[in-house]
């Protein structure tokens, strides 16, 4: 096994001390422990080898696209198990939402496994350097759009055998949000539950995870960094919101916490399954 760098390790203990100066309501001292980590984390080999510049330009490209490539009403489908995805900032009430999901006999959900960028990876490859999101996106013609769906559902066949039994499927990775295009081009019919939490709670308990870098990750490594993340995200939703020919629910974590039946109610009507207890 590869031992960790000085800076890893030094990232790590700092937010090991951040969540004792949280037990111990030492408030400010654990900022500022959470703080030093993520400056030692930036330090880090995995850190530098980020591409901090291809999240930005896939972004601009979602934000571009036509209407042509994004509206349209939701298709139904008869398919089992029915597809869903549960998307969202991280930190923004989506693991709690997936255990609740995960609690129903009729649903299975994928605990942020990358089912969709591995179908969307392999699809990209047919392209040249330099194709845009609305060029591969608009050759996504019918006998496309099944191939591309059959192979999303044997990989998870293949990783979640119960899924074949399911009724519905949650696919739940926070920043697939980014992603709306291909789920829209891919799953039409799919339904759409987007994690909604107070910004200023998302971000700040972003800066005191301890999370694998990738390049949405790395922005979460400061406060000012996750702010922004959050803006350029967030922004993404609010801009595809109208637009996206897709069936969707925002689920807000505040009120999930202060009814949970309420909450969990809603969700299962929205996803049309039956109510049951054992979600609560």
């Amino acid at each position: 096994m590869q031992r960790a760098s000085l800076p890893e390790r030094r990232a790590t203990a700092w937010h090991e001390l951040g969540e004792v100066y949280t037990r111990e309501k030492e408030h400010d001292l654990a900022f500022e422990a959470h703080a030093e980590a993520g400056r030692e984390r930036a330090k880090t080999p995995q850190a530098q080898r980020v591409a901090r510049a291809n999240w930005r330009a896939h972004a601009d490209m979602v934000r571009a696209l036509p209407d042509t490539l994004l509206g349209g009403k939701p298709s139904a489908s008869s398919q089992r198990p029915r597809p869903a995805f549960l998307i969202g900032f991280p930190r923004s009430g989506t693991t709690m939402l997936e255990q609740v999901l995960a609690a129903h006999p009729e649903i299975v959900t994928t605990d942020e496994r990358r089912f969709l960028f591995l179908i969307r990876d392999r699809y990209e490859r047919r392209f040249p350097m330099g194709a845009t999101l609305a060029e591969k996106l608009a050759a996504i013609d019918a006998p496309t759009r099944e191939r591309l769906r059959a192979d999303y559902f044997a990989a998870v066949a293949a990783a979640l055998p119960a899924a074949t039994r399911a009724l519905v499927l949650v696919d739940k990775l926070p920043l697939n949000l980014v992603d709306l295009p291909w789920i829209r081009a891919i799953f039409p019919d799919a339904r759409v539950l987007v994690a909604l939490r107070d910004p200023r709670d998302a971000c700040l308990s972003c800066c005191m995870q301890d999370f694998v870098l990738n390049e949405g990750m790395i922005e979460l490594l400061t406060l000012e960094g996750a702010a922004r993340f959050y803006a350029d995200v967030m922004s993404i939703w609010l801009g595809l919101r109208d637009r996206i020919g897709l069936s969707w629910l925002e689920v807000r974590y505040e009120d999930t916490v202060q009814d949970l039946e309420a909450a969990a109610r809603r969700v299962l009507a929205f996803l049309a399954v039956s109510w049951d207890e054992r979600v609560l």
